[in-house]
């Protein structure tokens, strides 16, 4: 049964009536910032009050820090000091008799000061009964208890190469949601959550959790946890007594049973223009302190930086509940914690993950007691009984509270009332689009007799799907406008009638297998940013809206963006020259800003701080809105073809924070010249995750020769202590320094195709004219294949002797197939050598060997550099001149 206490009528102190000028969030709820001490990055991972009103906040950077005086008049006079440091993410603390508890990634911790100086002391392990394997991802959340002080806490599944997007729970309990008792047992609870980072006890003693979307989930839930219970995220069934006992493991892309018949399905399905990185939630308890009916639930929400307000009933035995924005424009909240007068406390992190600014911090929201015209809640209603024996039953429906009286003269109706009907699909790819989407129509909509009531009906009105209701032109009796005209509502089951198997995420064929999502992508800026560009005035650091002149960036020591902040900056501009391409940018600006991607042939993307503007493309605006706003980052896509001789230069498409903005234009005047690709700031531009993928390659036209490695297998030679093996299609070497010699001899002035790939902190190389030395030298131009192992000389790398010429860019991501070319020529006998190597058929090095010490005919020949190298080869191709 719904609340129905008007947002307004909370304390003496406030407004009970909305005023007649239209308000926004911010006349109805104040955001403040707590000042941090230097240098201080505060990346909130948990939030937790003494019994004296400080607060203790522990951090994703292993930190906990104490804030003093937080509910001060003048925030300025909090303080906020260092109690801790060296933790392993502290991304959940409580305070339990006025000591602190963190939860690590793998314990739960008690940390105490034993001599009063404010420092921590002594570190006790609580609790530590799951795994940690140090996948990337492996998250620990928590810690709310419940009356029985019990601590309630959730584990994330881990994500790894090469097939990233794909969860897994390769130690226990990866993806289970856990209930720890005083003395610190450990009991798995629930499982099939995917990175639940938010978790909440009611005043019911009921456990929510939220997820974040993902593989097997479709959007952002809230589920009701109970015990033994399925959730969705397979690979966490791995741990269950059931497939331990039978051996059996979660497939990555095939449903298992339990989706179709066990599963628990979440209480609320957030809509994702709402929601793409949940934080955590708590149950209002302030008796309307926070402006909000009691028992109502505040949730964070990271991507978009805002809270949203949520409510839960049980129909048919099963939680559901509806949602809607509350204030937007906080920053990245990840927590969220509310003070006895009814403020919240926002954490703030986005750990480069794409949030809203600012990305780290501490913040305070307050009620200011002026009431907004609201929706208050909704419920969902039964059909009405017919009037008569042989009458039809009527339809399904909901009520919505209003927090004050419509005004006169607003009646609903098709015109102002937007009913739509839709739900998901469930399968292993990365979250699911709105399907079946329907526009429902009205049996009924009226208004009750003191018009704070809205009922709403429909015969189309299904189980196992959500609903969106947008009301229109709907005011207060002062003139008010709502301030929120959108509520969304999740339909597990219908309020009478037999009970749907079905599900709101349904399970559909599995689409097909990904591959490699990184094959014949160049990440140009990863690793050494600056190796494949032309610039000046750039710098590599953290930048974020200067919140004091948003027209700026400040700036601190990092990695995070490359910004144009030298006087005089240049345009940053690719040494390699593009033709059709997928270019993926990510950017940021400030208040004011502007800039351009500039593309060969087709032209430039404009880029603008204004929705209206930003992604303008040859005079045409966007066809949407997509950009949000100053401090954000944004993440754009362009698919581009350059002119042929029998075909127009073409942008197929261009994509600005996942909305197409333009498709299909055809290029009238260009010319099918390729060139580098350039990134122009007008002002104050920061830049990351600069990739492109080439969607053409060089030509195979000539006399190529193919190496036939299982033809001439037995005349291969290997030296040294790698091993090499003959696999289907391609050549394995795995293991320590060694050789495998290819039976070719005489190559001078030649063309070396062939397809590679390495692992992580795995390295080798393809020597050409290769000579047979002991294993621990070569004599040849041995060009690098390594995606990460540290040693300055990445994929692309050239080196002969002395000479050397490396790559410090992480150009090919580890365990991915990449397009080698090896151009070796020395135009006269004996004299001046020139290497060329180029990826996926881009150049991205050349090097000229002014002695000719290499400059004799030889050999093809690959190494393997160290133990744990897994390298690949396959296609192996020649061309001599």
């Amino acid at each position: 049964m719904i609340l129905t206490t008007l947002i307004a009528a909370a304390a003496g102190c406030q407004e009970t009536v909305p005023t007649a000028v239209p308000m926004t969030e911010a006349d109805v709820y104040s955001v403040e910032s707590y000042r941090t001490p230097d240098g201080c990055v505060l990346e909130v991972g948990g939030v937790g009050r003494f019994s004296d009103g400080r607060l203790a906040v522990s951090t994703r950077r292993g930190q906990v820090w104490i804030v003093e005086n937080p509910l001060a008049e003048n925030i300025e006079d909090a303080k906020i000091t260092l109690f801790h440091e060296g933790l392993w993410e502290g991304l959940g603390l409580d305070i339990k008799d006025d000591e602190i508890y963190v939860i690590q990634r793998g314990e739960i911790s008690k940390l105490k000061d034993l001599d009063g100086d404010g420092r921590c002391d002594e570190i006790t392990t609580i609790a530590n009964d799951w795994g940690v394997s140090g996948h990337y991802h492996e998250f620990a959340f928590g810690l709310p208890r419940d009356s029985q002080d019990n601590w309630w806490m959730s584990l994330n599944v881990s994500f790894g190469d090469p097939e990233w997007w794909h969860g897994r729970s390769t130690v226990p309990y990866r993806g289970w949601v856990l209930r720890v008792s005083p003395d610190g047992t450990v009991t798995p609870w629930a499982v099939g959550v995917r990175s639940p980072n938010g978790i909440a006890v009611d005043s019911k003693d009921r456990v929510f959790v939220t997820d974040n979307q993902g593989d097997w989930v479709a959007s952002s839930p809230i589920y009701h946890i109970h015990k033994d219970s399925f959730y969705g995220q397979p690979k966490s069934l791995n741990w269950t007594e059931k497939y331990r006992a039978s051996g059996k493991l979660a497939h990555d892309e095939i449903p298992p049973p339990e989706a179709s018949v066990g599963r628990e399905a979440p209480a609320i399905w957030i809509p994702y223009e709402w929601s793409r990185s949940t934080g955590n939630l708590f149950e209002d308890r302030s008796g309307g302190k926070f402006g909000v009916p009691e028992g109502q639930f505040v949730v964070a929400e990271l991507t978009n930086g805002m809270i949203l307000r949520a409510g839960f009933e049980e129909v048919q035995g099963q939680t559901q509940g509806w949602i809607l924005p509350l204030r937007q424009e906080i920053g990245s909240v990840n927590r969220v914690f509310q003070m006895p007068d009814g403020t919240v406390i926002c954490g703030l992190t986005n750990r480069g993950w794409g949030g809203r600014e600012p990305a780290d911090g501490l913040m305070r929201v307050r009620y200011t007691g002026k009431a907004p015209m609201e929706i208050a809640g909704m419920t969902i209603l039964d059909s009405p009984e017919p009037e008569t024996e042989d009458g039809e039953w009527g339809a399904y429906g909901f009520e919505l509270t209003f927090s004050a009286p419509v005004a006169a003269g607003w009646e609903p109706s098709t015109d102002n009332v937007d009913f739509t009907q839709y739900d998901y699909d469930y399968w292993w790819e990365y979250g699911s689009p709105e399907r079946h989407t329907m526009n429902m129509e009205l049996e009924e909509a009226t208004l009750s007799e003191d018009r704070t009531k809205l009922v709403v009906r429909s015969f189309d009105l299904l189980p196992a799907m959500c609903v969106r209701l947008k009301l229109s032109g709907v005011t207060s009796e002062q003139g008010a406008p709502l301030l929120h005209d959108t509520i969304a509502y999740t339909i597990n089951q219908l309020p009478s009638g037999a009970k749907t198997n079905a599900y709101v995420a349904k399970v559909v064929p599995p689409p097909p297998s990904r591959g490699d999502t990184n094959a014949g992508v160049l990440r140009l800026s990863w690793g050494d940013p600056f190796g494949q560009f032309e610039y000046e005035g750039w710098e590599v650091a953290d930048a974020k809206l200067d919140t004091n002149d948003k027209t700026t960036f400040t700036m601190s020591t990092g990695n995070g963006a490359l910004v144009n902040s030298g006087e005089n900056a240049s345009a940053y501009v690719t040494r390699g020259s593009f033709g059709d391409a997928h270019v993926h940018a990510e950017f940021m600006l400030p208040e004011g800003g502007r800039g351009r991607v500039m593309l060969p042939d087709v032209g430039a993307i404009e880029l603008a701080d204004s929705p209206a503007k930003c992604g303008e493309y040859g005079g045409s605006p966007p066809s949407e809105s997509a950009y949000t706003q100053a401090g954000d980052w944004q993440e754009l896509d362009v698919y581009y073809r350059v002119a042929q001789q029998d075909s127009p230069a073409f942008v197929d498409r261009v994509v600005l924070n996942g909305k197409t903005i333009h498709e299909g234009i055809e290029i009238a005047d260009a010319t099918g010249a390729r060139g580098p690709i350039r990134f122009e700031g007008d002002g104050l531009i920061a830049l990351r995750n600069l990739q492109v993928k080439p969607l053409d390659r060089p030509s195979e036209e000539g006399e190529w020769t193919f190496v036939d490695a299982s033809a001439t297998w037995d005349d291969w030679d290997l030296v040294g202590d790698a091993i090499f093996e003959l696999g289907q299609d391609e050549i394995v070497g795995k293991g320590a320094l060694g050789y495998l010699w290819t039976p070719l001899e005489d190559l001078e002035n030649v063309t070396v195709r062939a397809r590679v790939q390495v692992n992580s902190n795995g390295a080798g190389a393809v020597i050409v004219r290769a000579h047979d030395v002991p294993a621990d030298e070569f004599q040849g131009y041995a060009v690098r294949l390594n995606a990460t192992f540290p040693d300055g000389a990445l994929t692309g790398s050239i080196r002969a002797g002395e000479l050397s010429a490396p790559v410090k860019s992480e150009l090919i991501a580890p365990d991915t197939w990449v397009d080698l070319e090896i151009d070796v020529t020395t135009p006269e006998a004996g004299g001046e050598t020139t290497v060329v190597v180029s990826l996926n058929g881009i150049e991205v090095n050349r090097t000229v060997d002014p002695d000719g010490d290499h400059a004799e005919a030889g050999g093809l020949a690959f190494r393997c550099d160290h133990d744990g190298t897994v390298m690949k080869i396959r296609n192996v191709r020649y061309r001599t001149k």
